[in-house]
């Protein structure tokens, strides 16, 4: 009997698995019945991430609203998840993480000097997409990348100052759950002062939107419960504080994890549902939707699924056999993402006591700029990151500090298409890093810039020797470039893909209120919308095109 009784729990846990359960088990969405016959909602939204959080949530808070939400991934019960001083061990997890690489990139080197280098791009499928498993940098970005997404890009409604309302509820949101590291250590003034002979203020607050500035030296912001030790802070999301907190008490709002969705379904050119596959069972299920279909699954989700659906360049879905339901070409183009470009500095003299609260916090202080004296002037071409210790990479005898370097003003684009029509084979993403001359300048500056700060009297009684990596050796201008391209990473920054922008712009695939051209009752909420990469971290922004997204959901319905 014992044996049975085991027997019998280990099916039903796998049949849990495998068909999709659901978070509100008492859910009436759709008048009960079960999963089986309840399939047709007001909205679907496609990705549990940051963007498909914020909108699901802001949906479902009408009761009248019936809300499905779908994630390829599970539920993020894995402790490691919430742990917020264990981000990078759970980066990669391969329970969580989809495994995406870059193609090989023209600009980056191998080990042993050759171009082509592959990288990993992590993406996250599980409840909370990509806040589950990033570094939780809180950031807004510079209120010019908006004033740029509106007046250059022809987005009439995203200025800064139109989202600053959008901005303020994402921060009543997270309020009290954004933690800012100490400043007790004398380093941190220290650094200050250095960062200040630099011409970098003093910023006390980069997140005030259009109520302040960005650029100038401030103590880095993180989503996660405030823990001045740092050990035990536990990581927060859109998912964590805007669906969790809800979804027990909101009978209309239904939730289903580990089924992916696989192909929009189109009469004629209106979309009015999504065929979805099981993870585990591969069983199909079809969902209909009454009003709208909102595509949230991310810079690489949503892309793909408009490709897979149909809706893309002609002639690269014939080429693959995928019907043609809309001829769209800027699907899976205007892509951009940061680069991380290390640099570590001499050794710590004291390296057990050196910088405690960056021990824990794993990075205390970032340079926005330059800063060039104005509220904020010019749009920031650098972003520094100063770290203690071998904070993502590099010789394990880097025992002083670091800073990395992020080029914020990318002039090249790259692209995403698919590698079948088989939605299981992962597509392939071309970040094209340092495509442009430009970008490589901006880079050996933002390198230069660093060492510049390393070599300031004020941090000389910290540390002792000479630079740990890339090393005194590395002195011209093509010594620097080719340390960029040999150590240089990805930043996790991905964005772009269904860009935002009018009907007149051939690369553009939705317009200002964030619908697809060409096609009905089908809208693209996430950072793949974005037709200009922010001066920052991308969870910030995908977050507020989130909720600004929902809202014009809402009007339009």
């Amino acid at each position: 009997p014992k044996m049975l009784f085991l027997l019998l729990c280990a099916v039903t846990v796998a049949h849990v698995r495998a068909e999709s359960w659901r978070i509100n088990f008492n859910n009436n969405v759709c008048g009960g019945g079960g999963t089986e016959k309840c399939n047709e909602y007001d909205y679907i939204v496609v990705g549990a991430g940051a963007s498909g959080s914020v909108v699901a949530s802001q949906l479902s808070a009408d009761p009248s609203n019936s809300v499905l939400l779908l994630e390829q991934g599970g539920y993020s019960r894995n402790p490691d998840i919430h742990k917020a001083a264990d981000w990078f061990g759970i980066q990669f997890n391969p329970e969580i993480e989809l495994g995406y690489e870059s193609t090989p990139q023209a600009e980056l080197l191998n080990a042993d000097g050759t171009p082509g280098r592959v990288e990993r791009l992590p993406r996250a499928a599980v409840t909370g997409g990509c806040q589950s498993h990033n570094g939780m940098v809180f950031i807004y970005g510079n209120t010019r990348d908006y004033d740029k997404w509106a007046n250059d890009y022809g987005n009439p409604g995203w200025d800064a100052a139109s989202l600053q309302p959008y901005w303020e509820q994402i921060l009543n949101t997270f309020n009290g759950k954004i933690s800012v590291p100490s400043r007790s250590e004398p380093f941190y003034e220290d650094l200050i002062t250095a960062a200040g002979a630099q011409g970098y203020r003093f910023n006390a607050d980069p997140n005030l939107g259009t109520r302040g500035r960005q650029v100038g030296v401030s103590v880095r912001r993180y989503m996660n419960t405030v823990d001045p030790g740092g050990e035990s802070a536990t990581r927060r999301s859109a998912w964590t504080e805007m669906i969790e907190t809800v979804s027990a008490t909101r009978s209309n709002l239904d939730i289903r994890v580990f089924d992916r969705a696989t192909r929009v379904i189109f009469h004629g050119n209106t979309a009015v549902g999504v065929e979805v596959t099981n993870i585990g069972s591969g069983k199909k299920s079809t969902f209909y939707a009454k009003k709208e279909v909102i595509l949230s699954g991310g810079v690489v989700g949503s892309p793909q699924l408009l490709l897979l659906s149909g809706v893309g360049p002609r002639a690269d879905l014939q080429n693959l056999g995928i019907p043609v339901v809309h001829d769209l070409p800027g699907v899976g183009k205007g892509m951009q993402n940061h680069l991380f470009i290390p640099l570590f500095g001499p050794a710590f003299v004291n390296q057990s006591a050196a910088l405690p609260s960056f021990r824990h916090g794993g990075t205390g202080l970032i340079m926005i700029g330059p800063d060039n004296g104005t509220p904020e002037g010019n749009l920031p071409s650098l972003y520094q990151v100063i770290s203690a210790g071998n904070a993502f990479r590099g010789p394990s005898t880097a025992k002083g500090f670091s800073c990395w370097v992020e080029p914020l003003a990318i002039a090249a684009r790259g692209s995403l298409k698919l590698k079948s029509s088989n939605p299981n084979d992962a597509p392939l993403i071309d970040p094209n890093w340092l495509g442009t001359e430009a970008d490589r300048q901006n880079a050996i500056a933002g390198f230069k810039s660093c060492r510049q700060l390393f070599a300031n009297p004020a941090l000389s009684q910290y540390t002792t020797g000479d630079e740990l990596w890339p090393g005194p050796q590395v002195v011209t201008d093509a010594q620097i470039l080719e340390h960029i391209r040999k150590d240089g990473t990805d930043d996790f920054h991905l964005i772009g893909g269904a860009n935002m922008g009018p009907s007149s712009n051939p690369n553009a695939v939705v317009d200002n209120r964030l619908r697809v051209h060409g096609l009905n009752n089908l809208r693209v909420v996430d950072n793949s919308v974005q037709p200009l990469i922010t001066s920052g971290n991308p969870a910030q922004p995908a977050m507020l095109i989130g909720m600004k997204g929902a809202k014009m959901i809402m009007e339009d319905n």
